[in-house]
């Protein structure tokens, strides 16, 4: 069977090349110059410097400073030739049934992936590593045999740093913990976020809600900071973030709570779907109307929004896509080593839905007398095309005529 072409880049090849000299012994203590490695390999010294820096990562070389060449510090472990491993292990708190849609298409899409590159995929669900982190139960399941790197999910402090220090190969699905550098895979919610609050901010209302539970991830922590973030730009807004127990009466306690509030909240976004439905239900049954007196839009999309009566503002994530950028950082790190430390972003689609109302403004200024009404966002930009235009013929009219010179004799 014909198999696809793999593209390999100069300076991975040449890594592998220093790789196999270093394991071999051609050198004793020290590389030689960039110059002279460059001529051997008929590469750039630009190639060079950056093989050099991936095995200084990889701590098989010491750097010397600036103008010295580095140090070996150890020979390098090649693979061995004989049964390559081919197992990547998928981490998780629970089972695989037990996860939500979205989950569960990242997953299949992942497990495609890694299957056309010639490796399987092994679901590995511990949720006691997640609970009470043991080092002693980690050890023992990374040497399973034919082990080639670990994909994390919902990854804890513990995990992600033991991995750090055993130098393990995995990635990560989703953010980083803090203080932790890992190849990571996620969606930017934070971005997404960032953009709710301006959506909500731009009805021109005073108090948004950012409905979250009490315990976050570190991927569900960075949401909250890029909501802060986008909040900041309207120094009159008032906004508050929830700390509910993730539970249907939790969660009403806490909505009721803000609905005593002075000014009453006028923008909701929903960590999660199915909180969603409880916002949904409880402002209806308080008789708040959505979306003429208050806008709901829900950070992540899942399938049962579709059906509701009422289609809902939420965020859509590609879920294939995300799977397949997971398995192609998993078989990078196999294939060219951990010391590249890879982060991909994915940026989640905005649907506008019937639970968001867009502000709508009267037309005033230079677009007085159009007689219309317009979006908050169409008059932004139409303020910044007049501002384009009117830098464009500022040079202009600031230009100095110059006047034809007198003698006078």
């Amino acid at each position: 069977m014909i198999q696809p072409i793999k593209r390999e880049f100069l300076r991975d090849t040449a890594t592998q090349q220093l790789r196999e000299a270093i394991a071999a012994g051609h050198w004793r203590k020290h590389l030689p110059s960039e110059t002279v490695l460059g001529r051997e390999l008929h590469v750039s010294r630009r190639t060079i410097r950056s093989a050099i820096a991936q095995l200084i990562r990889e701590k098989a070389l010491r750097s010397r400073g600036r103008g010295r060449n580095p140090d070996i510090t150890a020979p390098v472990r090649l693979a061995s030739r004989s049964p390559t491993p081919k197992v990547i292990r998928y981490l998780s708190p629970r089972r695989a049934e037990m996860n939500d849609h979205a989950s569960q298409v990242v997953e299949n899409a992942l497990r495609e992936y890694v299957k056309r590159e010639g490796f399987r995929l092994e679901f590995e669900c511990h949720p006691e590593l997640y609970g009470h982190f043991s080092p002693k139960r980690m050890t023992a399941l990374a040497l399973q045999p034919d082990t080639a790197a670990w994909i994390l999910l919902h990854s804890t402090q513990k995990i992600q740093e033991w991995f750090v220090a055993s130098d393990q190969l995995c990635m990560v699905t989703g953010s980083c913990q803090a203080g932790v550098d890992l190849p990571n895979d996620e969606f930017d919610s934070s971005a997404s976020c960032f953009h709710a609050a301006h959506l909500l901010a731009g009805r021109g209302q005073g108090h948004i809600v950012f409905v979250a539970q009490a315990k976050l991830n570190a991927s569900e922590q960075s949401t909250v900071r890029g909501f802060l973030e986008g909040a900041k730009r309207f120094p009159d807004l008032k906004v508050t973030v929830t700390r509910h127990d993730a539970t249907r009466e939790g969660i009403s306690r806490t909505l009721l709570s803000l609905l005593q509030d002075s000014p009453q909240p006028t923008g909701y976004l929903v960590m999660l779907p199915e909180h969603t439905l409880t916002t949904l239900g409880l402002l209806r049954s308080q008789g708040v109307r959505v979306p003429e007196d208050v806008s709901v839009i829900c950070r992540t999309d899942d399938l049962f929004l579709d059906y509701c009566i009422r289609s809902v503002a939420q965020y859509r994530i590609d879920c294939v896509k995300f799977g397949q950028a997971c398995g192609a950082v998993a078989v990078e790190i196999i294939r060219h080593g951990a010391g590249r430390s890879r982060q991909v972003k994915i940026v989640p689609k905005f649907v506008p839905g019937q639970t968001f109302m867009k502000a709508r403004v009267r037309s005033a200024g230079p677009f007085r007398g159009c007689g219309c009404w317009m979006s908050v966002e169409l008059l932004a930009i139409r303020v910044a095309r007049l501002a384009v235009s009117l830098q464009k013929t500022e040079p202009r009219n600031r230009r100095i005529e110059r006047r034809p010179r007198v003698f006078w004799r």
